[in-house]
């Protein structure tokens, strides 16, 4: 399809005219152009920006016509057969992930994807001094694991890969073995380093939805689908595809899959062709027959992948049987398989070309608009999710998930991140109930990476339209009637996509500015401080608008989340507090033409026995370094928003807020003086000063 970059541009306009608002947004952010502006002039630019491409190319036309006629011409350099970069010949629009890969077919016909950013795209994340932390940061690759038995032969399989693989290991729930402590430690053993993450699943989830949730939650561009593992003496020739692979896929742009022997056994696919492509057709709810049905997963992942314009390509039959994981058979020497396994892979993805599109096949689901959100939760995907951030603390596991377990669990995903890897089994049952009333489980160990880190996990492994990001030592009051709030505020007000359930600012231009905490002393609206002013009548509460709102708990929209970068992981180390991270992503927000709200949330804050004699506010080492931090971070939201914090950011709540409805209401149908705790122990200094609480 030749098309000039004037009729481009006209394509991809008719194409934005027809999508909603919150599309347009959508598209805007995947082409990398600001959305605080007018709808027309978010369209305008980016067909400007599809426009200026289209004509850069333009040039190389004629040799990419040639290449579609003769392929293996076009995808080889000259001299020595060393490969070059493959990518595709078609008109450019942009995918998942912002890079103008994928056509302007795609856009024409397939509805709208699930956008996954890994990072905020206003800047990208800076490189923290870590040490040997974070790791798990930026993987190349992640190793997917669904119900591995054999914990020697994981630890052989991520002894064996290289040092920035991480390893996502799934055990699906279905007997009291699973759920016993002894069962996580035999595997935390196995997998001691901080990037691997073991996963626990309650009600038991197919192979389709596995791999579906496994794949979201991945760091890593590439992704390796091994079953339930290999066995250990097969660990090295495993380790040496897989390099070998990920080198291919380096080289080769446009290569989505490549599959070595079934999706049981080896399978390397580029993450973003996978979540383009809608993922592995199939209920993600139930666990039945479909783990038996291996060949037509990986047909139809294949067919699904190549519809989108991505090389699919499986491992030739002559290939060294080290490559193809064959029980027997000699192997080449380690020196030679390398050189063998790298031409091998690469003759197999350079033999063929990127599939056109392909429209308007109505009996296919995968060339359907059913994506992958849809099919993370088939039939049964729930419309919340509830995130808690935990660290050891066991005496407080009844008093957080008995709300868990008394909601209307059928509408209800509740997801735990145990940051210290305890209590595995005394969780599992205290949220047994969740799961016999019909809502699901997962529970998350990866270990000392805190807030920021593991809520991003959360969000990703979910398949929630809306998510809760709570804390262990908040405890909901009604939480039934919470979330019926919050949906409400959610629905009327269509922008709104972050909710803040505990505290809030506007910043006051000329106000004084605090160098202990490097920002205004602006007005704080919440439980202990100023009441919300407005009333919301369809959600029957108190509502306001804000520039930045504190966690926790934050209510927001799980697609927007993805779709903006998730919360900026840069802002800490792997172990350290991630507090600002709720300031940055309101902040974000507003900056993407979003908006950000508070309500009263009847949480209760520091309500968990212990609460106010635990955590890093006892610890004057550890509240040194949060502060620290927190005067760190609040000093980089002037450089990530120059010019729009806290100006602009301030402007646009108080113009959302003019349109509200102020109103005199009765507190205390909202607010108890329990739902926040004052500090009667702060730490102190070497000196024995106290340290400034107020701000906090």
């Amino acid at each position: 399809m030749n098309l000039n970059a004037y009729t481009k541009a006209q394509l991809v306009r008719e194409t934005l005219l027809r999508l909603s608002d919150e599309d347009v947004k959508s598209q805007a952010m995947l082409a990398g152009v600001a959305t605080h502006r007018s709808r027309e002039a978010i369209i305008d630019a980016i067909v400007q920006r599809v426009g200026s491409s289209s004509s850069s190319s333009s040039s190389s036309s004629s040799s990419t016509e040639s290449g579609r006629r003769n392929p293996r011409r076009s995808h080889r350099s000259s001299g020595k057969g060393r490969s070059t970069r493959l990518t595709s010949s078609y008109p450019p629009f942009v995918n998942a992930e912002g890079n103008k890969r994928g056509t302007l077919e795609q856009a024409r016909c397939y509805g709208k994807p699930l956008a996954v950013r890994d990072h905020p795209a206003n800047a990208p994340p800076r490189k923290l001094k870590c040490g040997k932390r974070g790791a798990g940061d930026a993987p190349t690759m992640s190793l997917l694991l669904v119900d591995p038995t054999n914990a020697d032969g994981v630890a052989a399989m991520a002894a064996a890969l290289n040092a920035d693989v991480e390893v996502l290991a799934l055990f699906n729930v279905v007997d009291e073995r699973t759920g016993e402590n002894a069962h996580f430690e035999t595997f935390r053993r196995a997998l001691p380093e901080e990037q691997h993450v073991l996963i626990y699943a309650a009600p038991a989830i197919g192979l389709a939805g596995a791999y579906n949730r496994l794949m979201l939650a991945s760091n890593a561009p590439y992704c390796i689908l091994a079953g339930a593992g290999v066995p250990t003496e097969q660990a090295r020739p495993f380790a040496a595809f897989v390099d070998a692979a990920r080198r291919a896929f380096q080289r080769v742009d446009a290569a989505g899959a490549l599959f070595a022997r079934g999706i049981g056994g080896a399978v390397v696919v580029r993450r973003s062709a996978v979540i383009e492509s809608g993922g592995f057709a199939g209920d993600g709810c139930a666990f039945d027959a479909e783990r038996t049905c291996a060949f037509s997963l990986e047909r139809g992942l294949a067919d699904s992948i190549r519809s989108r314009g991505w090389i699919v390509s499986h491992v030739p039959h002559d290939a060294p049987p080290g490559l193809a994981l064959r029980p027997s058979g000699a192997c080449p020497s380690a020196a030679d398989a390398a050189d063998v396994r790298d031409a091998s892979l690469l003759e197999a993805l350079e033999s063929r070309t990127p599939h056109a599109p392909t429209c308007g096949a109505k009996d296919s689901a995968y060339l359907s608009s059913k994506v992958l959100e849809a099919r993370l939760g088939g039939r049964c995907q729930p419309r919340w999710a509830v995130a808690l951030q935990y660290f050891r603390r066991a005496s407080a596991i009844p008093e957080l998930a008995a709300p868990l377990v008394e909601h209307d669990a059928s509408a209800l995903e509740v997801l735990v991140h145990n940051d210290g890897g305890s209590e595995h089994a005394e969780w599992l049952e205290a949220l047994a109930g969740v799961v016999k009333n019909g809502g699901r489980v997962w529970h998350v160990h990866s270990i000392d990476v805190h807030e920021i880190r593991g809520y991003n996990r959360l969000v990703r492994l979910s398949a929630a339209t809306l998510i809760a990001l709570v804390q262990d030592d908040d405890v909901p009051r009604a939480l039934h009637k919470t979330l019926e709030e919050a949906s409400t505020l959610f629905r009327v007000h269509p922008s709104l996509t972050l909710l803040g359930g505990w505290r809030g600012r506007i910043d006051v231009d000329g106000a004084p500015f605090n160098r202990q905490t490097n920002q205004l002393d602006s007005h704080k609206f919440g439980p202990g401080l100023k009441t919300i002013p407005y009333w919301d009548d369809a959600a029957r509460c108190p509502f306001m608008f804000a520039a930045r709102v504190n966690a926790a708990p934050l209510f927001a929209k799980r697609r927007i989340l993805l779709q903006l970068g998730l919360l900026r992981w840069d802002l800490s180390c792997p172990g350290s507090a991630g507090i600002g991270f709720d300031f940055e992503y309101s902040l974000r927000a507003w900056h993407h033409g979003y908006r950000v709200g508070l309500f009263y949330s009847r949480y209760r804050h520091n309500a968990v026995k212990d609460a106010l004699h635990s955590g890093t506010r006892t610890n004057t080492e550890a509240w040194l370094r949060r502060k620290e931090q927190e005067r760190m971070n609040n000093r980089r939201l002037y450089e990530l928003y120059p010019g729009f914090y806290h100006k602009e950011a301030t402007a646009l709540a108080e113009e959302a807020n003019s349109k509200l409805r102020s109103s005199n209401y009765d507190l205390s149908e909202f607010v108890e003086s329990g739902d926040f705790a004052s500090w009667k122990h702060k730490p102190k200094t070497s000196g024995g000063a106290g340290v400034d609480l107020s701000d906090v």
